[in-house]
């Protein structure tokens, strides 16, 4: 008797492979296979992609009988195409995607499969489980392909029978199943991503009892939160201590924080095994929106694992936080957390910001942006409201608040790929679709709100005038009037005249009116495709790199805002608060990366490890005091000597050395995005 025919499985949760996008490891997919093979055991086969290329090869040489493929914001042309390469190598694969860019709250479904004819299922509910049904389906009906449809599969969506009308089956929801999937990890099967050195991913709980309507969390289907095993949780990040060969790892629970005591005692395991091996260093979290002595205490230590405080707000306008459903911690919250990060010596506290929530304006964002200031948030992060397949406000309030959208290229998303052996390789792109317009700003005020942001990343975020920002905010010159000061002025000094007209020009440049455009104007020009991919034009993205050309190039451009922020403060401030004002200008111009005006692009040699200086005052501590009082109130016995150096410099020099290739704003770019935050802005400490 011959040995059975397995059930062969290829499951891919694909990216583009592009020079300096951070590669993942496949976590999802590793949870379904790791599902499956404890139900079906050895009746399956099931192998695991990143690549596409890697994917494609394989399905030549042995096509599988399923292809399961994750989809999101980032892979949705990749993966429809690759679909499509499918087909044409095997017309008997059965075709599944499933993932965030799959909307539950619409028939967003039905028309991807009558769009998408190499498609046949779709999954909408619990990945895993609903899988899971899709291989007991054709485990039971034989390995005949039309025989599967002949009725609908629990969680999924489907072409019945021969009549292509689309059916959704019964909706999956035994949330307990997250308990029931041994870890990817613990068995093995990510074995080999790790050992690429991909990005580790953690999941302790999974979903959200929020509504936000721009998230895919905010379908009321996830709003129930499973937690897994705390123990399992435990072995996972020792094992990747061990076999991970990245120091990093990713948290993809939507609310880390949210369970207590329990999440505290996660959080103070990672931070000791930091403490003694360096791992993990967390690129990433959400912490949780409802703000406790415990959730505080949980964020104080991922901060140490991090090197930030952070938290996310989106908006402080009331409006646009009720039409949206968001809700967000109080404002005397906020301010406690700035104290906590003070006192424990937490460099950054960060928050995110979106503009474009339904209600907002460009005041009312400016608002919430000067507040945030005021309460002594230094680095606030601005973004643009995406509109995304999978979110209410994408198929239920767009039009009820009359958006309009502008269509851009996905960082760092796409490639060439070589999918089908005697055809020419694919140029693929990955497509944000940004809200451009809405019932309350219009194309004008979006382009404003861009120059905002710019201004918020090179003044606070990156530090070029963070300090005399700060002190300002303390006396009632807010960041709204810092910025419309700057804006209202700036064409009387060429440096800034031109970058500002270079700012909006690439601004500019970037959108497009539909995504066909988009496609059609950079897949099929040799020349857009080549700028492309050598990030030419418009292929970066902007803020870092202006932001980067300003603290590494024409550093004149800081002494042009310095002499408006000047003019402002002249008017608003009594003569000894001028004084004061001198001198945390001076504190600012020593925390720059290079302390002298070249007009160039940057050498190594232009930024040194460490500038000493001798000082009178304990400007420390006025700092710590809201700036109160004069400095002169705040001296030292005798003078010190203060070290304003750049932490990680080795690294940082590291990647100059390493993005030689790469010129202009890219090349500034490729320094922001690559280099540790810490070492964009000099720390200083006082010597002994």
């Amino acid at each position: 008797m011959g040995t059975p025919l397995k059930l062969l499985i290829y499951l891919a949760d694909l990216d583009h492979f592009y020079p300096g996008n951070r590669i993942s490891v496949p976590y999802n997919i590793g949870s379904i296979a790791s599902y499956s093979y404890s139900l079906f055991g050895n009746e399956v086969e099931i192998l695991l992609f990143k690549h596409p290329e890697e994917l494609l090869e394989k399905v030549r040489s042995a096509p599988p009988n399923v292809l399961g493929l994750s989809f999101y914001m980032w892979n949705v042309n990749l993966v429809r195409k690759v679909i499509t390469c499918c087909k044409m190598i095997n017309s008997d694969t059965i075709t599944v995607i499933g993932g965030p860019s799959v909307s539950r709250i619409s028939d967003h479904y039905k028309r991807l499969l009558d769009n998408n004819p190499d498609l046949d299922i779709i999954v909408l509910d619990q990945g895993e489980k609903s899988f899971a049904n899709i291989i007991s389906r054709i485990l039971s009906t034989g390995f005949h392909y039309k025989q599967h449809f002949d009725e609908t599969i629990s969680g999924c969506a489907t072409r019945l029978g021969n009549s292509n009308t689309v059916e959704r089956g019964d909706l999956e929801t035994d949330y307990s199943v997250l308990n029931s999937i041994p870890s990817p990890y613990l068995n093995g099967y990510l074995d080999s991503f790790l050992e690429l050195g991909f990005l580790p991913q953690l999941e302790t709980n999974r979903g959200c009892p929020y509504s936000c309507i721009y998230c895919g969390y905010g379908d009321k289907y996830y709003s129930k939160l499973v937690v897994r095993d705390e123990k399992i949780i435990y072995e996972e990040i020792l094992y990747l201590l061990k076999h991970s060969k990245s120091k990093e790892l990713s948290i993809t629970d939507g609310n880390f924080g949210i369970m207590g005591k329990r999440d505290l005692r996660i959080a103070e395991f990672m931070f000791d095994l930091y403490k003694e091996n360096g791992f993990p260093y967390v690129t990433d979290f959400a912490s949780s929106k409802v703000k406790t002595k415990t959730s505080i205490e949980v964020m104080k230590i991922m901060a140490r694992l991090t090197d930030r405080m952070y938290f996310g707000l989106q908006t402080l306008t009331e409006e646009a936080l009720v039409n949206s459903k968001r809700q967000n911690i109080p404002k005397d919250m906020i301010s406690e957390l700035v104290d906590i990060a003070k006192k424990e010596n937490i460099p950054h506290v960060c928050v995110d910001l979106i503009f474009g929530l339904p209600g907002e304006t460009p005041q009312s964002f400016l608002n919430t942006i000067s507040e945030l200031v005021s309460l002594g948030i230094e680095q606030p992060a601005i973004y643009q409201l995406r509109l995304l397949p999978g979110t209410s406000l994408y198929f239920t309030e767009k039009e009820k608040y009359n958006y309009k959208s502008m269509f851009r290229p996905f960082n760092n998303r796409f490639g060439e790929y070589k999918l089908i052996a005697d055809r020419k390789a694919e140029r693929i792109i990955e497509v944000e679709e940004i809200a451009y317009q809405s019932n309350t700003f219009n194309s004008d005020d979006f382009m404003k709100v861009r120059e905002y942001g710019f201004l918020t990343e090179l003044l606070m975020r990156y530090g070029s005038y963070k300090e005399t920002i700060l002190f300002l905010s303390y006396r009632d010159i807010s960041m709204s009037g810092i910025f419309n000061i700057i804006l209202q002025n700036y064409k009387k000094y060429p440096l800034l005249s031109d970058l500002f007209k270079m700012y909006k020009l690439y601004s500019r440049g970037e959108l497009y009116e539909t995504e066909e455009d988009l496609i059609k104007s950079i897949c099929e020009n040799d020349k857009q495709w080549e700028d492309l991919l050598l990030l030419k034009g418009s292929y970066f993205k902007i803020n870092f790199g202006f932001v980067g050309y300003c603290l590494f190039n024409e550093i004149g451009i800081l002494d042009n805002l310095e002499q408006i922020i000047r003019e402002l403060a002249r008017e608003r401030l009594l003569v000894d608060e001028i004084e004061n004002l001198e001198q945390v200008i001076k504190y600012d111009k020593c925390c720059r990366l290079i302390q002298k005006e070249n007009g160039r692009k940057q050498e190594l040699s232009d930024v040194k490890k460490e500038l000493v200086l001798e000082d009178i005052y304990d400007y420390e501590t006025w700092r710590l005091n809201c700036y109160k009082g004069k400095l002169s109130e705040y001296m030292h016995d005798v003078p010190i000597k203060r070290n304003f150096y750049i932490d990680k410099y080795e690294e940082l020099m590291r990647e100059m050395k390493n993005l030689a290739e790469f010129s202009g704003f890219p090349f500034y770019e490729r320094i922001i995005i690559n280099s540790p935050m810490t070492s964009l802005r000099r720390y200083c400490k006082v010597m002994n």
